[in-house]
């Protein structure tokens, strides 16, 4: 779910939290919250009683930057059998 705050007559703000981040990269509550502490992720717009929360925009942002190579890159664990090599 994402927050709409309406801002005049045509502005919008949409804002995400901590749980629909999880949501959106498929991650542990606990690797969202190593990622938000990371330099590289955006910083919040606001800090609400419930927690952060973020421009949509700017993490979608940073999904697509950060996490499209994660997804092509091959794994490190590979469940080769010995008689495969």
């Amino acid at each position: 779910m994402t927050i709409v705050v309406r801002m005049g007559s045509a502005e919008e703000i949409h804002l995400i939290g901590a749980y629909e981040i999880r949501l959106l990269l498929g991650v542990t509550r606990q690797r969202v919250y190593q990622l938000i502490k990371s330099r590289h992720f955006p910083r919040h717009y606001a800090k609400l009683c419930q927690g952060k929360v973020w421009l949509t925009e700017d993490v979608e942002k940073w999904i697509l930057e950060h996490r499209t190579a994660d997804r092509v890159a091959p794994r490190r664990n590979s469940r080769r059998t010995a008689a495969a090599h």
